[in-house]
């Protein structure tokens, strides 16, 4: 990032989905490693995986896995971040919402 700090994501050992690329936390650190932002976005109905983008107004874009009960929808987040630890979703994009029953 052009303020020098990285961004990283994390396995977290807890909740639904066990597969390969789950992910579940988030964190964005400074340049001796310190985390000066994370987020945990992982429990019984959803969770992070594979990749997130940082955007230029602060926010971060990741995809996620949502529980359906008959299939898993690909969801993609809009998180603000809030303090040090936490976010808000303010946009989502559901892929079950775009398809045809």
């Amino acid at each position: 990032m052009p303020n020098g700090n990285l961004w990283r994501t994390g396995n977290v050992a807890t909740g639904f989905f066990t597969s390969g690329g789950k992910g579940g936390v988030v964190e964005e650190l400074d340049r001796n490693g310190n985390a000066i932002w994370s987020l945990s976005y992982n429990d019984e109905t959803k969770s992070l995986h594979h990749d997130i983008e940082p955007l230029a107004n602060g926010n971060v874009l990741a995809l996620t896995w949502e529980d359906r009960e008959i299939i898993w929808s690909e969801v993609i987040v809009e998180i603000e971040k809030t303090g040090s630890e936490g976010g808000n979703v303010v946009s989502r994009w559901d892929v079950f919402d775009h398809l045809d029953e």
